[in-house]
């Protein structure tokens, strides 16, 4: 069987710490970073059965980028899959009391199709608390084709706009990466590509 490669924005746990850019570590990621806590894919240009991830600190400011060889890789979780983790009792345990867990569960349940990645992403993967009451929820939608109903998606918008936490939704397709929120109330996107952001007029997006 075919192994699965690794998307932007899945999470990857390795066999090893064996990775390049390891030469100069900053001095958070000797506390917080171990072998049970996953890598994000990141969107950029690399070599062959080689990709780049991201290693996640507790704050904002802590991101290390390394380079990562495909087999290395022990495991992979789409961000899909990490939203219909809202449910196992361990992070029902967890995060049943935060308000951010009933909208994250109500979508696991309405809208299985979408996936979940951020901090929010993180602490369901690995069952533990990277998040506080003001963590924003960061959503993901993978069109599998280049068709957008903007109908469907403004009323979408709308409620989650009426909602006292916050929410952005992220929609991939096969240009690269851009914000709902942008798509629908601007007339230009910053289209995240492996080229970097490119600063796209709306009528492109297809």
């Amino acid at each position: 069987m075919q192994k699965k490669s690794p998307s932007v924005h899945d999470m990857i746990w390795l066999k090893s710490k064996d990775c390049t850019s390891l030469a100069l570590l900053p001095e958070w990621m000797t506390e917080n970073w171990h072998l049970h806590l996953p890598l994000v894919v990141c969107r950029d240009k690399c070599l062959e059965n080689m990709l780049y991830a991201c290693i996640r600190g507790k704050h904002k400011d802590e991101r290390y980028k390394v380079l990562v060889n495909h087999e290395n890789i022990k495991k992979i979780q789409t961000a899909e899959e990490v939203l219909q983790l809202v449910n196992k009792s361990d992070n029902i345990d967890l995060f049943s009391h935060f308000q951010q867990y009933s909208i994250i569960s109500d979508l696991a349940q309405t809208v299985p199709e979408i996936g979940i990645i951020g901090s929010w992403g993180f602490s369901l993967a690995i069952s533990e608390k990277w998040v506080d009451e003001k963590s924003d929820i960061n959503l993901i939608f993978k069109l599998a084709v280049n068709t957008i109903r903007r109908e469907k998606w403004m009323s979408i918008y709308k409620v989650l706009k009426l909602m006292e936490t916050q929410i952005t939704i992220t929609i991939e397709n096969c240009q690269g990466g851009f914000s709902l929120e942008e798509w629908l109330t601007k007339d230009y996107v910053f289209l995240d590509t492996v080229d970097g952001l490119k600063l796209t007029p709306n009528y492109l997006i297809v």
